[in-house]
């Protein structure tokens, strides 16, 4: 009896275990880029982290937990957590960039002489790029000046107003702040302490201030983060 109480016991604790959550320590790598503040967001607890200068992160999680991995310049990866993940002493995930980034164009051979470069480099003819008969499909036949006014002015038929394009937000307000401004902006222009920029985004974190990340709001934007600065410096003084 003692036996069987011991194993129910034992298989109850291993249950109640696994569905608690632990502390995962993880590394993300990158073959080109340099991994630093991207933010890691586990999707099941919509609890969010950020990594450090060198790709370091920890995260609450478990079994079958969404890690997402999103950052300015990088590919978003949402990654399901197996049970492997948290057997080995570090969690390590490699990111890729994003593919709207522009590669490096490298420019050698030239000689500093303009005259002598435009000579030696090959130059294609932009006029072999297109076919007239498409461009000129849609241009009136009316001459001279009559004929541009109305090409510009006179709308089509069937032409449907832009629709206006909406913001989409994907992290939390520290997160996105984070991402879109670098050190300098924190520690000269608001004369936040580097190790104080995410806990001073954290304190500037309210739920009034998440229509200020809409691209038109740039300004207001920068106007809050000033006006919560100079609060927090003072808080902190008197603290």
């Amino acid at each position: 009896m003692n036996k069987l109480l011991i194993i129910l016991f034992l298989l109850l604790t291993t249950l109640v275990s696994a569905q608690n959550r632990q502390p995962l320590q993880g590394l993300v790598i990158s073959d080109t880029l340099k991994i630093e503040y991207l933010s890691v967001i586990n999707l099941s607890t919509k609890k969010d982290t950020i990594t450090d200068e060198a790709g370091n992160f920890m995260i609450d999680a478990r079994v079958t937990d969404t890690l997402r991995f999103a950052g300015a310049l990088v590919q978003t990866i949402d990654y399901v957590l197996q049970e492997n993940d948290f057997k080995e002493e570090l969690f390590i995930i490699r990111v890729s960039p994003d593919a709207t980034m522009l590669k490096e164009v490298v420019i050698s051979g030239l000689t500093g002489n303009l005259a002598t470069d435009s000579k030696n480099t090959e130059v294609t003819l932009l006029n072999s790029q297109f076919k007239t008969a498409e461009i000129n499909e849609h241009v009136y036949n009316s001459p001279g000046f009559v004929g541009l006014f109305k090409m510009i002015f006179k709308k089509k038929p069937g032409t449907k107003k832009a629709t206006r394009y909406k913001y989409k937000q994907t992290n939390s307000f520290p997160i996105e702040v984070r991402n879109r401004y670098d050190d300098n902006y924190f520690t000269e222009t608001l004369s936040i302490p580097q190790e104080d920029i995410m806990k001073f985004l954290y304190y500037a974190d309210t739920r009034t201030a998440y229509h200020l990340l809409e691209p038109n709001k740039e300004l207001e934007l920068l106007q809050f983060l000033r006006e919560k600065s100079m609060e927090y410096l003072k808080h902190k003084e008197e603290n």
